[in-house]
């Protein structure tokens, strides 16, 4: 994982993004413990494959919401190898 960004108008939306050229989208519901307040996936996350121009990106490494929280940004590098 290389990059996180929680969901600015519902807390429980994370994305994660990942150097296979993936995000993923997760789910979660908060679940009171004796400690206080758990996060628990509520299901196995949504994957997004990033299709780019360049077909040689390897990883996403900014993910960035619009602050009402309808739109996602992706950005990430390629392998120059």
């Amino acid at each position: 994982m290389s990059a996180l960004a929680f969901n600015p108008k519902n807390r429980d939306v994370l994305v994660s993004g990942s150097g296979d050229g993936t995000a993923k989208l997760w789910d979660f519901v908060t679940q009171k413990s004796g400690e206080g307040k758990v996060l628990e996936a509520a299901r196995k996350p949504t994957t997004i494959a990033i299709k780019t121009i360049e077909s040689n990106m390897k990883a996403v490494t900014c993910l960035s919401w619009h602050p009402d929280g309808t739109v996602l940004a992706v950005g990430g590098s390629h392998s120059r190898w």
